[in-house]
Formats: C-alpha cells, sequence, structure tokens
C-alpha cells in the first residue's frame, strides 16, 4: 500500500522503529544532550566537545564487488569474515561456524526470540552469548550475542556488536571501521 505521495506507511513505521533498536542499544551517551551553562536562556545547551577521531581504533574494511563491506573478526578464538549490518540487531554467525564454537564449548545459550528478518517475515532464533569477540585484530568488546540463521551462508556483524564499541564511523578512502569502545588487549599482547 502506498499514500498519494508514493511513500509506504509501513516502511515509515518499520524504519521508525529500527531507530528505537538502534537507540536501545547505543548507550544513552551518544544521544544525551549536554547541559547548558548556568545562567544561559531556557532552550540552550553548551556545545558538545569535539570529537576524537584519534582514539578510534581503525579496523580495516574490505569492499566486495559489489559494494558491500566485511570486516575480519574473531568469535570464541576462532577468526571469520563478517558482512558489517547496521541493520542487522543482533551478530548472526552461519551454521558452520557456529558448529566450530560449539565444538570449542565458546558458547552459550541465553534465551529465544522472535526476530524480523529484511523480508518482514517473523523467525524464532536462539541467542547465544560468546564470550570473547574481537574486530579487527585489536579491538575486544567482550561477551557479544549472536544467534545462528537457519541455512544462512554468512556471518553478518551487527548491532550487538557494533553497539559495544559505539560510537563507531565507517570511512570508504580506504575502507576502514573506526570503533572507539574497543578494549585493547590484543594490542598489549602484541606488543
Amino acid at each position: 500500500m502506498k499514500t498519494r505521495n508514493g511513500h509506504n506507511p509501513v516502511n515509515k513505521c518499520l524504519h521508525h522503529g529500527l531507530a528505537l533498536i538502534v537507540s536501545a542499544l547505543l548507550p544513552a551517551a551518544v544521544f544525551a544532550q549536554p547541559e547548558a551553562p548556568a545562567g544561559s536562556p531556557a532552550g540552550t545547551t553548551r556545545n558538545a566537545p569535539a570529537f576524537d577521531s584519534a582514539a578510534l581504533e581503525a579496523v580495516p574494511l574490505e569492499q566486495a564487488p559489489g559494494g558491500s563491506l566485511y570486516v575480519d573478526a574473531e568469535a570464541g578464538g576462532i577468526s571469520a569474515s563478517f558482512l558489517v549490518d547496521t541493520g542487522a540487531g543482533l551478530v548472526t554467525v552461519s551454521e558452520a561456524f557456529f558448529d566450530q564454537l560449539e565444538a570449542r564449548g565458546a558458547v552459550r545459550e541465553v534465551r529465544r526470540v522472535a526476530a524480523r528478518l529484511a523480508n518482514n517475515r517473523l523467525q524464532a532464533l536462539t541467542v547465544y552469548e560468546v564470550a570473547q569477540f574481537r574486530i579487527g585484530e585489536h579491538c575486544d568488546i567482550g561477551p557479544v550475542e549472536v544467534a545462528v540463521m537457519p541455512g544462512g551462508g554468512r556471518n553478518l556483524l551487527g548491532l550487538s556488536a557494533l553497539g559495544r564499541a559505539a560510537p563507531f564511523t565507517v570511512s570508504m578512502a580506504p575502507p576502514a571501521l573506526h570503533l572507539s569502545g574497543c578494549s585493547l588487549q590484543g594490542a598489549v599482547a602484541a606488543l
């Protein structure tokens, strides 16, 4: 169904719903308005401090011919390539990758959820926790929730991981994922 201006109201609702999901996953400080200095007129705010891009961990991305961006990551001590997907609420892993994690005892079941897929269908999924997750060589983000997509052939780096490394940016020349919420244990170990 479309309105006279050609917009689909269902897509608009889904867009707003996604914004709510994203805002729930990101730290509250990302959305906070700085308080105005004492004595300022009502309704004013102090300028936010400049974003310090030097404090970000730059993780190289590989750009596929179709434009998709992939990053190397490690879950439970197993390395794999992940499609960067800011539209996915959870990290999802292929059945083959999950089998490797399970064989190592690197996952524990957390809960069952109903997930809305890109085609708008609901799918029951089991959510697992991987105790250790690293994006790139040095960005340790600790435990991350993942789900297994039945029949899914690729790993997706969704907001359950990206939100732990927020705020983050993506640059295209050269392709890189810039993360701020990293514990740099991997970098210290490499020294």
